[in-house]
């Protein structure tokens, strides 16, 4: 099947509103961080690719004014490279990327769709911890707050088999449920509602994008569940609230080996000796 992709760099500032904008319309989506801005591609069938160029040339004339800020125009490129990262990918959906690593998520969700910074820099991490390979798939993973299920479903599309997901909210827990279904990855994923801090196992991998308070709250805890030589890829920080967090968990026996961070938001890798 052919496909074009519309391509367009936006600031920090315009980068949620961008990609929810495009939710309704994309066939798939993907975010790469490049020096200030963002590069949102979505990929469409040739069909609609001009529609949907022009209004969200419009949405970002009207979205640009409001915030003072600057984009690129859209571009609809008909001859790409196929992507080989992450895709997040509406569902239901006529028409699906046969390329990229797919991600499915309901499309009537506004929470947890991929457009937040932080979710995007725990992918991040996620896929270079793969490209690295220092450890041998599969990883014994915690998801501290599942949410909508993204981390968790990045996961299983790498390798990992074994994967713990907690999450407090009984409307996440359900809609977890259901994206995990959605992408048949249910097998490998053990969905529990509760509190992260009822869990005792140890994990080689903890997946924790939750917000800075609520990390050096739970700190001591993470730490005890990170088996020796384990990852921590720890999201949702204010970069203003960075130093103060990771220093916490430094504190308590790691080392940070990795940092994402825009004008707003952090995310650490860190590792346990």
């Amino acid at each position: 099947m052919e496909w074009n992709k519309i391509s367009v760099k936006v600031p920090y500032t315009l980068l949620e509103q961008t990609y929810n904008f495009l939710w309704q319309y994309i066939n798939g989506i993907s975010v790469e961080r490049i020096d200030n801005n963002f590069k949102i591609d979505s990929y469409v069938v040739p069909s609609r690719s001009r529609d949907i160029t022009r209004r969200l040339k419009r949405f970002l004339q009207i979205l640009a004014k409001t915030y003072q800020s600057k984009f690129t125009l859209p571009e609809i490129i008909e001859k790409f490279e196929k992507c080989c990262n992450f895709i997040a990918i509406p569902y239901p959906n006529a028409y699906i990327p046969d390329f990229g690593i797919p991600i499915f998520i309901q499309r009537g969700r506004a929470f947890g769709i991929g457009s937040h910074p932080c979710t995007l820099y725990c992918l991040n991490a996620l896929m270079d911890l793969y490209l690295t390979r220092k450890y041998s798939l599969p990883l014994k993973t915690l998801d501290a707050g599942t949410g909508t299920g993204i981390l968790s479903i990045a996961a299983v599309r790498l390798g990992i088999r074994q994967i713990t997901a907690v999450e407090i909210s009984p409307e996440s827990v359900m809609e977890a449920h259901e994206n995990f279904v959605i992408n048949e990855v249910q097998d490998f994923i053990n969905l529990q509602q509760g509190s992260v801090t009822e869990i005792s196992d140890k994990f080689d991998l903890i997946l924790a994008n939750l917000f800075g308070d609520l990390l050096m709250q739970i700190a001591p805890m993470i730490v005890n569940n990170l088996s020796e030589n384990g990852l921590l890829i720890a999201g949702g920080m204010a970069v203003s609230q960075s130093k103060k967090v990771i220093s916490v968990f430094e504190n308590l026996g790691l080392t940070e080996k990795k940092h994402y961070e825009d004008e707003n938001w952090c995310v650490s890798v860190l590792k346990r000796l």
